[in-house]
């Protein structure tokens, strides 16, 4: 990419940096979906956990639980991975903008 000038490498840091805010927000937007997503089904779990060993126990109620808490994990690794993006993204448009002020 040095091949064509500082002006070519001002317009790529410029459009990064615009794909970078574009991600930044998608990632943010998904992680709080998934929080609110995990504190919802605590609170299922917690209610169904409650039910066991009374009454209310059944094994509908323990194939929900294990549904909910089967579904909950996929929710946390997910939401790891886009933590884990959201970090090297960080450390990417760092670099980038370390770069953008070099070129200026």
């Amino acid at each position: 990419m040095a091949s064509f000038g500082e002006e070519r490498g001002h317009s790529s840091s410029y459009q990064s940096g615009v794909d970078s805010s574009t991600e930044f927000t998608r990632l943010t937007q998904l992680i709080s979906k998934n929080i609110q997503q995990i504190s919802q089904n605590t609170n299922k779990m917690r209610r169904y956990v409650n039910q066991l060993g009374t009454d209310g126990d059944s094994e509908q109620i323990r194939e929900q639980l294990h549904d909910v808490q089967h579904y909950t994990n996929q929710v946390a690794k997910e939401t790891t991975n886009y933590f884990k993006s959201l970090a090297h993204l960080s450390k990417s448009t760092s670099s980038s903008e370390q770069v953008s002020v070099v070129t200026y």
